[in-house]
């Protein structure tokens, strides 16, 4: 035990736990935020969505402790007693926080697997803060190698998401791992109820994702290959533009520390470093744009807008072959991304 249980700030008795939660939950807030802008779902609404999340979850969640004290006093023998409470009321809080996101996804026409990674990952997070307190107030070996394991697959997850993985996937895998280090490393009362439960979940994630791209159907595969070779020809030409934008580098010059004392040469090496540095910026930007396209094509989702799951018009995409998000949702992002700017 390296934490005592109860905290006391100004004058108030607090339970340590209760504070790695509250700092879990903001980080969770943000992970949804952040995530959710860079995938272009608009914030206003996404932000709804999140408090409609929050609170089903905090529903089940109150009720269901409310249900077991109640047992616990008035009907010691009651069935939900044999359940194990933190597992019962972590896991079926949860699951009950993803109805609104099946709802109002399908409302507003945004892509659900999407929508469920992005909670997987704020979850992840939610969990190591929580995790980690377990830890430092119990001692229990098992909550640090949760975290350490959880944070591996965190890591894992924003080095390769949206490139590696197709949507809906980094949801179930969450699941998957949840399922089976809960099933080595915490066998409680009712463990074969909630791990299962987690996997099915995850199984049948994985079923619809792949059910759905079945029904869109694909490109021909002869067009598709012609716009690989296309991709495959720009990212070899902007990694050779990068790369001479590289030697042109003012800071990297052989002969840099001769003749560069005046002010007025290292302003203008400065500004010179800025521009190149710019540039650079830019063709990195448009060669993650090319990989993004060609990793699309890799796991077979190429030509499925990112953000609503809609299929992207084929005129644009000849125009335009890296494109990863239809001409509505791109739109909207740009206009976001304008109004920011402004």
């Amino acid at each position: 035990m390296f934490l005592p249980e109860v905290i006391n700030i100004v004058g108030r008795d607090i339970k340590t736990l209760s504070i790695f939660t509250i700092i879990g939950l903001v980080c969770w807030g943000f992970i949804m935020w952040y995530e959710s802008r860079k995938d272009g779902f608009r914030t206003e609404r996404f932000f709804d969505l999140i408090f409609l999340s929050l609170g089903s979850g905090a529903i089940v969640f109150f009720l269901l402790r409310y249900i077991y004290d109640w047992a616990t006093v008035y009907s010691p023998s009651h069935l939900i007693l044999r359940l194990d409470k933190e597992l019962l009321l972590v896991v079926l809080s949860f699951v009950f926080s993803l109805l609104p996101v099946l709802i109002f996804s399908k409302k507003w026409k945004w892509s659900t697997f999407r929508i469920l990674d992005i909670y997987a990952q704020s979850y992840g997070l939610l969990l190591l803060f929580i995790s980690a307190g377990a830890f430092l107030v119990s001692g229990q070996k098992e909550y640090i190698i949760f975290v350490s394991l959880l944070l591996s697959l965190y890591v894992s997850v924003l080095k390769f998401r949206g490139y590696k993985f197709s949507s809906g996937f980094i949801f179930s895998m969450f699941l998957f791992f949840l399922a089976v280090v809960g099933f080595i490393f915490f066998r409680r009362n009712g463990y074969l109820l909630y791990y299962p439960l987690l996997f099915i979940i995850g199984v049948v994630n994985l079923y619809l994702r792949g059910n759905k791209y079945m029904v869109k159907g694909n490109f021909p595969n002869q067009f598709v290959q012609n716009i690989k070779r296309k991709l495959l020809k720009k990212d070899a030409e902007l990694a050779e533009t990068q790369q001479e934008l590289v030697y042109e580098d003012p800071y990297l010059q052989v002969d840099r520390s001769i003749g560069n004392s005046e002010f007025m040469d290292e302003a203008q090496e400065d500004m010179g470093k800025n521009i190149t540095d710019a540039q650079i910026g830019f063709v990195e930007g448009l060669r993650l744009q090319v990989k993004k396209a060609l990793a699309a094509i890799n796991i077979g989702k190429y030509g499925t807008c990112e953000v609503c799951g809609n299929k992207i018009d084929t005129a644009r995409l000849k125009v335009y072959p890296e494109a990863t998000n239809c001409v509505e949702c791109a739109t909207d992002i740009s206009q976001e991304n304008q109004a920011k700017g402004n």
